[in-house]
């Protein structure tokens, strides 16, 4: 990744238009560029990718104000990014981060429960409850977490801080889902009926 930082992969100009925030249909920009993830996590800007696929999980990820790069790789279906992120901690001497779950009422937990979709044909995330846990579902590669509260609309996987964290806009008929997982690209969703 560093070699790509450094032009000795891509040219200076074709490495800008892969690490620039590409704006949505509403104007806002996303963290994404061309084929790279450009999210801050931890407060600390990142650029990466990873993948699934055949058995295989990878992740890439760059670190550029530290010049650091950390590539997770492994030969069956894990959470690679997760391990990134563990990683890119311990190298850079940051602290895990603390979960402080807020309790919701069953009313407000309904809130949240429904089908988003994330513009991919024929495959919608969704919140589900059950037994007062909310859950986030998806359906390939099959995924069944569950999810906390931490406030402002913000949840994160319940047995991973590092998992996945889902946003929510404020309530209406198009709530948006912004979605951190998934190689910790940031991915948009609309709820549906």
């Amino acid at each position: 990744m560093r070699a790509l930082a450094k032009g000795k992969v891509v040219s200076a100009q074709s490495y800008r238009q892969m690490t620039t925030r590409v704006r949505l249909n509403d104007g806002r920009k996303a963290e994404y560029g061309f084929a790279m993830d450009l999210g801050s996590h931890d407060g600390v800007p990142r650029n990466g990718h990873g993948g699934y696929g055949g058995g295989f999980s990878a992740q890439a990820a760059y670190y550029p104000d530290a010049e650091l790069t950390i590539v997770v790789m492994a030969n069956r279906f894990v959470f690679a990014e997760h391990i990134e992120r563990k990683v890119a901690r311990r190298l850079r001497g940051l602290r895990e981060p603390v979960r402080r779950e807020v309790a919701l009422s069953a009313e407000e937990r309904q809130r949240y429960v429904g089908k988003y979709d994330f513009g991919i044909h024929g495959w919608h995330a969704q919140v589900n409850e059950r037994d007062g846990q909310l859950w986030f579902e998806l359906p390939s590669p099959p995924l069944k977490l569950p999810i906390v509260y931490l406030g402002n609309h913000q949840f994160v996987s319940a047995d991973d801080v590092d998992g996945y964290r889902l946003s929510f806009s404020k309530e209406g008929p198009g709530r948006e889902l912004q979605l951190v997982g998934m190689g910790m690209m940031t991915w948009y969703g609309v709820r549906v009926p």
